[in-house]
């Protein structure tokens, strides 16, 4: 619901900004009494006026400026250690140059603002001018149309003619207001509105109203730009009207959109840089104790192997002394436990005794019998506080001897691992060392072939040979085979002529 003698139109956008319209006012020349941005973000109604001062004779139409100064700013670094010295004096001096090469007059921006999608194009009918301060109308409603290109305001100046009815600052931001409701029917414009003084020799009273898309862009800070950028040029002679606010509009637009370097970004990069330097030096460290931990384990590791078996002198001198030690505490443990038993006999014997004495009417002798008891009592206190200790004592000396016994088992344990992986890493040495000589052998391997190719090339000649031979006496063979015909002939007749004989 908008507030009481607003128009109410226009829409919300899902940004951050006022549920109503931001104004306020200004006088030329009082930048001076304000710094020229900050982080500051005014989300809620704001109707800041401006400040009087008597300016310097002014050109008509417009008048005097007296400037201003930018802020400067100030930190401090403490040192990290040696390892990040060099760098933070490297960054000292980054710091100092960025700060120094920093023109005082330079107007910065520290938000990142983004550029409001403005449903409405841009109006050229965005100026009205009373006091015909402004010499070509189009040619400037031409010019202020980069300033809505980059961000997407509408950007409206209004000089007003004197009006005898605003005698003070909020009547005149209040006026402004009232005019934006009634004459602009958008929430997307940026107002400018110039009051005329009675006297026209006068610097008048300048107000802006935002419309209730506009602050996420035109916060505290643009609007300190704005003023900045007003005051620089208002007072330049060498300016027409159309100059001045052409400038202002296009220098505002293109400081607020983007976001200056400022010293705390330094400062930011600077803490970047030394913790990446940390993070790296400390990497270093850990590597380098991690090398001087290897290194000793090696050493150690070393000595051990070096030191027999069955010498654990220090170790084994050191459980003797326990176990001597150990014995006599326990001892002493045992002559407590006895001190204390014989003490608690005696208590019970006198006191048997004062109990016969009483029985028997000697009131005296018990006396004296109960006077003993409690000597023996007084002395009972004492024999269990010191058997309390060497027990405890006992106690605390069996602990350390098991310790021992364990730390010297252990100890002879990993020796032997060691050893072992050391007769390993020997084996493989060995065997290493047999590949290698194997490699030696490997061109004798290699005669003995060549020699056992030339017997087998023999072998294939002769049998060759021999084969070639036997073809050739293959025609004998065959002549043997038919001229012994008659033979084999006669064998067959005497064959049948016995076959004969015997009736076969």
């Amino acid at each position: 619901m908008p507030r009481p003698g607003t128009s109410g139109g226009g829409h919300h956008s899902s940004g951050g900004h006022s549920s109503d319209r931001v104004g306020g006012g200004h006088h030329v020349g009082s930048s001076s009494r304000r710094p020229t941005g900050g982080s500051s973000f005014n989300r809620g109604p704001s109707f800041g006026g401006g400040y009087h001062h008597e300016p310097p004779p002014p050109r008509p139409p417009r008048r005097g400026y007296y400037g201003y100064r930018r802020n400067t700013y100030t930190h401090s670094l403490s040192g990290l250690g040696t390892l990040i010295a060099c760098i933070i004096i490297f960054a000292i001096i980054i710091f100092s140059f960025f700060m120094i090469s920093n023109d005082h007059s330079d107007v910065t921006s520290t938000i990142n603002r983004e550029k409001i999608e403005n449903p409405v194009a841009y109006d050229n009918n965005c100026i009205k001018d009373e006091l015909g301060y402004i010499e070509n109308q189009s040619k400037l409603s031409k010019n202020l149309k980069n300033f809505y290109n980059k961000t997407g305001i509408q950007p409206y100046i209004y000089l007003k003619s004197y009006d005898e009815s605003l005698t003070s600052d909020n009547q005149k931001d209040e006026y402004a207001q009232t005019w934006y409701s009634e004459n602009i029917d958008n929430e997307d414009t940026f107002l400018f509105v110039y009051f005329e003084e009675q006297n026209s020799n006068e610097i008048g009273y300048m107000a802006y109203v935002n419309g209730k898309q506009v602050t996420s862009v035109m916060d505290s800070e643009a609007i300190d730009i704005f003023w900045n950028y007003l005051d620089r040029y208002w007072t330049d002679s060498s300016l027409s009207t159309v100059d001045v606010f052409t400038k202002t509009f296009d220098s505002t637009a293109k400081t607020i959109m983007k976001k200056s370097t400022t010293s705390k970004d330094i400062i930011k990069i600077i803490c970047i840089i030394v913790g990446i330097v940390i993070v790296i030096g400390g990497i270093i460290y850990i590597l380098r104790m991690k090398f001087k931990r290897d290194k000793e384990k090696a050493k150690e590791t070393i000595e051990i192997l070096k030191t027999p078996l069955d010498k654990s002198d220090d170790l084994r001198e050191d459980l003797a002394e326990v176990k001597k030690e150990t014995a006599n505490i326990i001892a002493d443990a045992k002559s407590a436990d006895r001190q204390v038993k014989e003490c608690e006999e005696e208590i019970t014997k006198y006191t048997t005794a004062a109990q016969n004495a009483l029985k028997a009417g000697n009131e005296d002798d018990a006396r004296t019998l109960i006077a003993k008891k409690q000597q023996y009592e007084s002395n009972l206190v004492s024999y269990k506080k010191t058997q309390e200790l060497t027990h405890a004592n006992a106690d605390k000396m069996r602990q350390m001897h098991d310790k021992l016994v364990n730390d010297i088992e252990t100890l002879e344990a990993r020796r032997d691992a060691i050893k072992a992986t050391v007769a390993s890493a020997k084996a493989q040495e060995h065997i290493n060392k047999i590949v290698s000589d194997g490699d030696k052998a490997k061109s004798s391997m290699e005669s003995f072939e060549r020699y056992e190719k030339k017997v087998e090339k023999m072998l294939d000649a002769a049998t060759a040979e021999a084969e070639l031979n036997a073809h050739t006496s293959a025609a004998s063979t065959l002549a043997d085979k038919y001229t012994s015909n008659g033979s084999d002939a006669s064998v067959e007749d005497e064959l049948a002529a016995m076959k004969a004989k015997l009736g076969l």
